[in-house]
C-alpha cells in the first residue's frame, strides 16, 4: 500500500500538517496569505475575529478571548 503523501514523515510543528489539515495559525503564517491580507487591507486578527464569529454562530455556547473583546467594545 502506498502512502497518501510523498513527503517524508517528520516531527515538529512545521511539518505536522503534511498528514492533515493546516491550522488557521499555519495558514496565517504563510507568506502568500500574509501578502494577500496586506493587499486587501486586512490583518491576521481580522481573520481570527471572523473565525471566532463563525464558531459562535455555529455553536452559540462557544466563546473565546476575541469574542469577549468584541462584546466589551
Amino acid at each position: 500500500m502506498t502512502e497518501p503523501f510523498a513527503a517524508p514523515r517528520r516531527s515538529g510543528h512545521a511539518s505536522a500538517w503534511i498528514h492533515g489539515e493546516p491550522t488557521v495559525d499555519d495558514l496565517l503564517d504563510d507568506p502568500v496569505v500574509i501578502t494577500l491580507l496586506q493587499r486587501d487591507g486586512l490583518t491576521s486578527d481580522d481573520v481570527r475575529a471572523a473565525v471566532a464569529l463563525g464558531r459562535q454562530r455555529l455553536n452559540p455556547g462557544f466563546t473565546n478571548s476575541i469574542t469577549k473583546q468584541r462584546r466589551a467594545a
